[in-house]
């Protein structure tokens, strides 16, 4: 509304400024400025209030919502209760659609309980505005990449909702039977989709790994059910118990199932958190796009280390730094990565980030290492020890000399200097 208002102020005195400039009034030209720098004085003093009002609102909405946030928490542990007259004129405003579809088949509100049951997951979101708004913001980083990869194949838009609620679109959730990642695999079930899972690299926590793990995963449930809501109850709580649910009730539809509780709820989380996401200005969330948290700009490389190399090392040769690797790279488990090759992801357009780093700051991944006939001529490197030198190689420390005539003591060794590494 106050924006709306600028807009009027602005293209009404605009609109005056330009009317004196093309049609002048009669007179001398002193009169002619004078009345020009009145109507820029009035324009320029209409945007100055109506700036200094939208700073107020923003200040007070900022105090509401630290105001809401404390009621919530009181809620929540029983300190505070809403009033019987608030709790109806929250219900009544925010009420569901009259009709509902999950991946383009209806949802069947018209039975009573599948209506209460949806009603109930649905104004429990509701409530929660912080995990709302932290959602959508994080649909603007996640969600593009999803939604292209279920278009390739060809598989319902509506699925992208299951990040939700399995892992609010982090990578490092996991949960209390050890699922992790976006999507939330367990591990015998990520190993049975090729996600890799070890003690450096967890592809549960790689969001294009999963994904395309995740994929695969609900088109097979899918083709074994002939029913979303089934495929993913079975995605939830294990393809073989919804059969057998299925067998001993004699029902073949998942609104009429009885399951494990937390799986009677997961599909109507599902289509709860679709119903909010999809339209969430219907309940009273305004988040321009500009204000959702952007996709990752990056490329990926790959990386040939002959041998444990910290990821600091590796975040300087590309430009970057070692948090940004991390939050770029969530699969990789510790702080370095072991001898090999490895695909990483690193900044977009790193190779212009490397040329700004300071000259005297070394961006390299690993040691040189020189193959000779009679073994490895290696350089040592800042921190570098003979022990830590002989460790590396397996070779004992008494088989460790000095090259180019330098004193054979390895009491002391600096960056640069060189070191047979025999056979």
């Amino acid at each position: 509304m106050i924006r709306q208002h600028v807009r009027i102020v602005v293209l009404t005195t605009t609109a005056l400024l330009l009317a004196f400039l093309t049609f002048p009034p009669p007179g001398n030209p002193a009169t002619e400025q004078k009345m020009l720098e009145d109507v820029t004085k009035l324009l320029l003093g209409e945007i100055g209030k109506l700036s200094t009002r939208i700073a107020f609102l923003e200040q007070q909405n900022k105090t509401m919502s630290r105001a809401l946030a404390k009621l919530q928490e009181d809620i929540d542990s029983g300190k505070f209760v809403l009033p019987d007259q608030v709790q109806d004129h929250m219900a009544k405003m925010y009420t569901l659609p009259k009709v509902v579809s999950l991946c383009d088949t209806r949802v069947p509100l018209d039975k009573w309980d599948v209506w209460q049951r949806l009603d109930s997951e649905f104004f429990s979101f509701l409530v929660d505005q912080r995990q709302i708004i932290l959602w959508l913001k994080r649909t603007g980083q996640f969600f593009p990449y999803i939604e292209e990869e279920l278009e390739k194949a060809d598989l319902p838009d509506d699925l992208k909702y299951v990040t939700i609620i399995e892992s609010g679109l982090r990578a490092g959730v996991t949960s209390n039977a050890g699922a992790a990642g976006y999507w939330q695999f367990i591990e015998s079930t990520g190993n049975n989709y090729g996600l890799t899972q070890n003690a450096w690299l967890d592809n549960r926590r790689d969001l294009y790994a999963s994904t395309q793990a995740a994929l695969k995963y609900l088109g097979k449930l899918y083709k074994m059910f002939n029913d979303w809501p089934l495929a993913l109850a079975a995605y939830n709580c294990g393809e073989g118990r919804v059969m057998n649910a299925m067998k001993s009730q004699g029902v073949n539809n998942y609104y009429q199932l009885e399951l494990p509780r937390e799986t009677e709820r997961y599909v109507f989380r599902v289509i709860a958190a679709k119903i909010i996401l999809s339209d969430p200005k219907r309940y009273g969330f305004y988040i321009d796009k500009e204000n959702l948290f952007p996709p990752y700009q990056f490329e990926t490389v790959t990386v040939t280390l002959k041998q444990e190399t910290n990821l600091r090392d590796i975040a300087r040769k590309y430009g970057s730094y070692f948090r940004e690797i991390r939050l770029l790279n969530p699969e990789i488990q510790g702080e370095t990565l072991p001898a090999g090759t490895h695909t990483i992801k690193v900044p977009k357009g790193w190779q212009k980030l490397v040329k700004s780093l300071p000259k005297e700051e070394p961006a390299e991944v690993v040691a040189e290492v020189e193959q000779r006939e009679d073994g490895m001529v290696y350089t040592v490197r800042k921190g570098d020890s003979i022990g830590k030198i002989a460790n590396q190689f397996d070779v004992p420390v008494g088989k460790i000399k000095m090259l180019n005539g330098k004193t054979s003591s390895l009491s002391e060794i600096h960056p640069g200097d060189q070191l047979l590494i025999e056979k």
